[in-house]
């Protein structure tokens, strides 16, 4: 990364971001990270680092690099284009793209007024991934533009991409979640509102449909749990643990809850971005939750574990998936 200038890249002070390199292979046990100075002083708050998985995902996805051939990007293969009505495709490496690794995939792009209908193996819930960066224009306003997934299950609506991300060739994802297909080909539309709209990639992923995604769940006898937790603390979920941690496919949560009611738990990603892993009805007591996350399209880095209830959050824990 060069010639980074974090109040301009990042649209103003005090925002925070994570920058994610990926594949870095480290043949003498060290990982060296060298932070040089442009002008005033290099800086950085925190830096994770964890192991790789070479295990591929096991499940039905589809990666549409648009505009563009096919690609190998570390273990993601993305197909060339397909699938496409209309539209033309552009291409511009001048200038390196931010907040990715991947700049290959934001070279190009398919612009114009077109639309997407990817075949998927059967009726089901998917996930849907739309990846951009404008490469094109260097100010807001010059180009603004819709999107619509399957007859509006998912939107954006005047989308302006330099305006929203703070500046030109700078990438971004959009997830759209649980898109219900039943005609075997999942639709999406680019409409204008100013000048042309325009993606630089598609992700279809398949969802689980098994409601909470819970392998498995133990309980001590119910008057047990109630007696114990009249012993836990005001603080609600101090005693929450989690693992294995890191993961890449099955996480168990221990935690317990002082008062029955309504339960979620929720994954966050560093964007803000929020997956449901499930939606139970407890009563008071100690538990032992099982979740499979490989039934979701989860790329390595750090996640947070949200357990609420009714009034509220109750404890996040950090999770990292490899």
């Amino acid at each position: 990364m060069k010639d980074i200038d974090l109040y301009k890249d990042y649209n103003g002070s005090r925002k925070a971001n994570v920058i994610l390199s990926e594949n870095i292979q480290v043949t003498d046990g060290v990982l060296d990270i060298d932070i040089s100075k442009t002008k005033d002083n290099g800086k950085i708050s925190g830096i994770v680092m964890y192991k790789s998985s070479s295990i591929p995902y096991s499940g039905f996805i589809k990666r549409i690099n648009s505009g563009g051939g096919a690609l190998q990007l570390g273990e993601e293969t993305w197909q060339a284009d397909e699938y496409y009505s209309g539209g033309r495709t552009y291409l511009n490496d001048s200038k390196e793209i931010t907040n990715s690794d991947n700049d290959e995939l934001f070279y190009t792009e398919r612009y114009g007024e077109f639309s997407y209908d990817i075949p998927v193996p059967t009726a089901d819930i998917y996930t849907v991934e739309l990846h951009f960066a404008e490469i094109h224009w260097g100010n807001e306003g010059n180009r603004i533009f819709n999107v619509e997934v399957e007859n509006g299950q998912y939107t954006l609506e005047n989308l302006d991409l330099v305006h929203e991300l703070g500046a030109s060739h700078r990438s971004e994802v959009y997830i759209g979640k649980d898109i219900s297909v039943t005609d075997g080909v999942l639709n999406v539309n680019f409409s204008k509102v100013k000048d042309n709209p325009k993606v630089s990639g598609i992700v279809v992923y398949k969802q689980s449909t098994d409601g909470a995604r819970i392998l498995s769940m133990d309980t001590k006898p119910k008057a047990e749990l109630e007696d114990e937790a009249t012993k836990l603390p005001e603080t609600l979920g101090k005693e929450v643990k989690l693992y294995p941690n890191p993961t890449n496919d099955k996480v168990r949560v221990e935690f317990v809850a002082d008062e029955p009611g309504h339960w979620e738990f929720v994954l966050v990603n560093a964007l803000g971005n929020t997956t449901q892993l499930g939606q139970l009805n407890l009563e008071k007591g100690a538990y032992h939750l099982d979740f499979d996350l490989s039934q979701y399209s989860f790329g390595a880095g750090t996640y947070y574990l949200q357990i609420r209830n009714n009034k509220g959050l109750l404890k996040t824990k950090r999770v990292i998936v490899f």
